[in-house]
């Protein structure tokens, strides 16, 4: 990709989550293919971005975060196969810390991140049959996320608006036996 001035920039994103739930499955009567699930609940989320040596600015982020988080799973059965579903998850981070290293011209820095929202969207689409006894299914799942990491000014460095916006296709297929 390139930067704001439009350098070219390559980096290595990884990053990772630990999350623990709370919820509850409710169901009506009058339309009991419908599954809805709230919940509720703690993680913390970890992540490390590297960027090039040939980059001008060939840095390191490591970023994490605790978060609480409050959503909503929804599930549908159109018919015996077929299930789509409707997810969104809020996640509000707190005690945020972003680490610098590897700055050629500076030593490494530790910085506070803003206490931030999140969100995520998930439209689950899943079809599922019988196969010689086992239940056999395949699922996709477009989403999108935002990650919004807040801003910091006049710190060792200032850490302008950083915020992701991530979407795609999940695919997966599986069976039961």
């Amino acid at each position: 990709g390139e930067d704001t001035m439009e350098y070219p920039m390559d980096s290595r994103l990884t990053d990772a989550q630990v999350e623990g739930r709370f919820g509850y499955s409710t169901y009506s009567n009058y339309c009991k293919p419908l599954l809805i699930i709230p919940f509720f609940g703690y993680g913390k989320f970890f992540s490390i971005n590297s960027f090039s040596k040939s980059f001008r600015l060939p840095v390191t982020y490591h970023n994490e975060f605790e978060f609480f988080s409050a959503g909503l799973k929804t599930r549908l059965m159109v018919n015996d196969n077929l299930t789509i579903g409707f997810n969104f998850k809020l996640k509000s981070m707190f005690e945020g810390l972003r680490r610098i290293t590897d700055d050629p011209n500076r030593e490494d820095a530790t910085i506070r991140m803003g206490d931030e929202l999140q969100y995520s969207f998930d439209f689950p689409i899943q079809y599922d049959f019988c196969y010689c006894g086992w239940r056999v299914f395949a699922n996709v799942t477009p989403f999108y996320r935002l990650r919004n990491y807040g801003y910091r000014a006049h710190s060792t460095f200032d850490f302008y608006e950083t915020q992701f916006n991530l979407f795609g296709l999940r695919f997966l297929a599986g069976a039961d036996f």
